[in-house]
């Protein structure tokens, strides 16, 4: 998606973007899974006591590649709307449309996140991961449109949104909701739209981290190794579990 960086106010009106599909090469995930079945298959080996210089050379390698995978840098986060952006009241938006959402109060608008406080801690820590050119995306079973006139009117909508390399006068929607193109074709699998994410932005599996509330979802991603997740027990992200965030997959505390 995109839109001109002139007509913000105008954001409901915008239209769906084609997604570029780019190869994708090989993953540090899977390189790290080879590695340490190759680390275990050595080790247990009992015809090799004592490993030949070769060996040990190649386990070195090995480890050290581990090793830089798990310090990979988060440099993308993708966080689900319900129960984590927006708090248990955000069940409430369920069906809602970019007219419904326009036609109410700002407070009211603020309390599907929670209040005006904790809209200001939102701000402040999506702010600092900008500052570290961390790039940020939204996640709902909603409608697109709804989304981004939700962020729009409680000024959310410019951390999810990026300049567009191919016309500085407008800007990349970041918001994915159940109309988006990539939401569509993975029908809505969380899985599966991570991995898209991914190959559209050619960045290894290690630098995505998805911040969820669904305890199943977060379980089958990490199951299947996709990226770094954080699960958020609070129906909705609190100082407590930012400063969680940060200590674990961030330098900048």
């Amino acid at each position: 998606q995109e839109f001109d960086e002139e007509k913000v106010p105008r954001l409901v009106m915008m239209e769906q973007a084609s997604a570029h599909n780019t190869p994708t090469g090989a993953t540090t995930a899977a390189v790290s899974r080879q590695a340490s079945v190759t680390v275990l298959t050595v080790m247990s080996n009992p015809a090799r006591d004592t490993p030949s210089a070769d060996t040990a050379d190649s386990l070195d390698r090995l480890i050290e590649h581990i090793v830089d995978d798990m310090r990979e840098p988060v440099r993308v986060v993708v966080l689900e709307l319900d129960r984590v952006l927006c708090t248990q009241n955000g069940q409430l938006l369920r069906n809602k449309t970019a007219n419904f959402i326009e036609s109410l109060q700002l407070f009211k608008q603020q309390l599907y996140f929670g209040g005006h406080e904790r809209l200001s801690m939102l701000q402040q820590w999506l702010q600092r991961g900008m500052a570290e050119k961390v790039k940020f995306y939204v996640i709902s079973d909603e409608q697109s449109r709804m989304l981004v006139s939700l962020l729009f009117s409680v000024d959310l909508l410019k951390f999810f949104a990026s300049i567009n390399p191919n016309n500085e006068r407008k800007l990349l929607s970041h918001v994915i909701g159940y109309d988006h193109r990539i939401y569509r074709e993975q029908n809505g699998k969380r899985h599966l739209i991570l991995l898209k994410l991914l190959q559209l932005l050619q960045q290894p599996h290690s630098s995505l981290l998805y911040i969820g509330g669904d305890r199943d979802t977060i379980e089958h991603i990490q199951h299947i190794d996709v990226c770094k997740t954080y699960h958020v027990e609070t129906g909705g992200l609190i100082q407590g579990t930012l400063q969680q965030i940060d200590e674990k997959f961030f330098a900048t505390k």
